[in-house]
């Protein structure tokens, strides 16, 4: 409000929010494996909401990442010592804001891990195929094929021992062995996620053209040679 001599010259009602700021308690994982994609994910008090609002990641390696949820992916490429930091913004906002150190380290153990996973995936995916009908496996088959991904497999795991038992082996070679590992499409499961009574045709000769003229008024006829 502002007078003078009695005489009100303007006025406006300021409302000051005292909003309590979240806290970000902590983040895991703090050791991670270079080269090794890791999710990371934070936990925040309880009682905070965090709906629509944005998570902002800087990982402390030139490299920064936005997320709408409390997790996120990235692989640290070098091995050391990072400072993470989170911030959460509501809109504009900052709402909270949080570091924390992380210790990146050599990927030798998470190497053998990622291995055993892969291959536990491979069986099962092979346990999956067996049950499904010849035609099915064709598809996938067409879309991935295991048995290469299995022979990738066993020739990364030969790589791997030869490393371990190696002397003087640099941690480097095995970031370089853990990036080839990660970039490795192996599926985790067939699903079926319906049935049909369609069938298949795996042969073109199996096909009646004379019903697909009648149903689409097209002549599916090769022409004949003169």
């Amino acid at each position: 409000k502002l007078s003078l001599d009695n005489t009100e010259f303007f006025q406006k009602k300021i409302n000051v929010l005292n909003q309590k700021k979240f806290e970000i308690l902590q983040v895991y994982p703090r050791i991670v494996a270079a080269a090794n994609p890791t999710n990371f994910f934070i936990v925040l008090d309880t009682t905070v909401n965090v709906t629509n609002v944005l998570f902002s990641w800087d990982f402390g390696d030139g490299k920064t990442e936005t997320s709408t949820t409390h997790k996120i992916q990235h692989t640290y490429d070098s091995i050391g010592n990072y400072t993470l930091a989170v911030s959460i913004y509501s809109g504009s906002q900052e709402i909270a804001s949080s570091e924390f150190k992380l210790d990146v380290e050599s990927p030798k153990n998470a190497i053998n891990k990622t291995l055993k996973e892969y291959n536990t995936r491979i069986e099962k995916v092979n346990e999956q195929l067996n049950k499904l009908p010849f035609q099915y496996k064709n598809v996938i088959n067409d879309e991935v094929d295991l048995d290469l991904v299995e022979s990738e497999v066993s020739s990364l795991e030969e790589d791997y021992d030869r490393l371990v038992r190696s002397s003087g082996v640099e941690d480097s070679e095995y970031i370089l062995l853990m990036q080839t590992i990660a970039g490795l499409r192996v599926p985790t499961s067939v699903q079926s996620s319906a049935t049909t009574n369609t069938k298949f045709f795996n042969d073109l000769n199996q096909i009646d053209l004379e019903h697909l003229d009648n149903l689409f008024g097209e002549d599916y006829y090769p022409e004949e040679e003169a």
